[in-house]
C-alpha cells in the first residue's frame, strides 16, 4: 500500500468516527481496508452504548428507593429522606480501607460481599492482616473481589 493510499484510509477512518460518513474508494483494496477498520469502529460503539445503559440502570437503582406517599401524608408538604448506607455497605467499605489491592471490580465486589453471612463479613475482615502477612509481595495478592470469592479465611482461618 502506498503512503498516498494510507493517507486516505486514516482520512476516511477519521471522517467516519467524527461525523458517520462512509468514503467512496473507487479501489477495492482501500474499500476493504476500510470495511475492517469500520466494522471495529461499530463494535465498539455498540459496545460503549450497551456499557453506558448499564452503568446508567446501575446508578438508578443505587440512588435509593423512592418512598411511596400514603393519602395521609398526600396533604404535607413531602420531605426529603436521605437513606443512610446500610450496614453491608458500611462494612465492604470497611474492608475497602484496610484491603491493599481493591481493583476495579466494585459491583463485583458488592455482589459477593452481599452474599456472605455477618459470620463471614467479619472473619474475612479480621483475616485481612494474617492474609497480607501470608503473602508479602503484592503481586501474590488477590484482589478485593477475587480474595472475597476465595475465601481464605475459611482455609486458613
Amino acid at each position: 500500500m502506498e503512503d498516498k493510499d494510507a493517507g486516505q484510509i486514516a482520512k476516511a477512518i477519521a471522517r467516519y468516527v467524527e461525523e458517520e460518513k462512509e468514503p467512496s474508494f473507487s479501489n477495492s483494496l482501500l474499500k476493504a481496508f476500510f470495511t475492517l477498520f469500520r466494522e471495529q469502529i461499530d463494535a465498539q460503539r455498540n459496545a460503549y452504548e450497551q456499557r453506558r445503559v448499564v452503568n446508567a440502570q446501575n446508578a438508578q437503582r443505587k440512588s435509593g428507593k423512592k418512598r411511596v406517599a400514603t393519602k395521609k401524608s398526600e396533604s404535607q408538604p413531602i420531605v426529603s429522606v436521605v437513606e443512610s448506607p446500610t450496614v453491608q455497605s458500611m462494612a465492604l467499605q470497611q474492608i475497602v480501607n484496610v484491603y491493599p489491592k481493591v481493583g476495579t471490580y466494585s459491583g463485583e465486589s458488592q455482589i459477593v460481599w452481599d452474599s456472605l453471612t455477618e459470620d463471614e463479613k467479619k472473619r474475612a475482615i479480621d483475616f485481612v492482616p494474617v492474609y497480607i502477612e501470608q503473602t508479602p509481595n503484592s503481586s501474590g495478592q488477590f484482589y478485593l473481589n477475587q480474595y472475597l470469592k476465595a475465601k481464605p479465611w475459611e482455609i486458613h482461618g
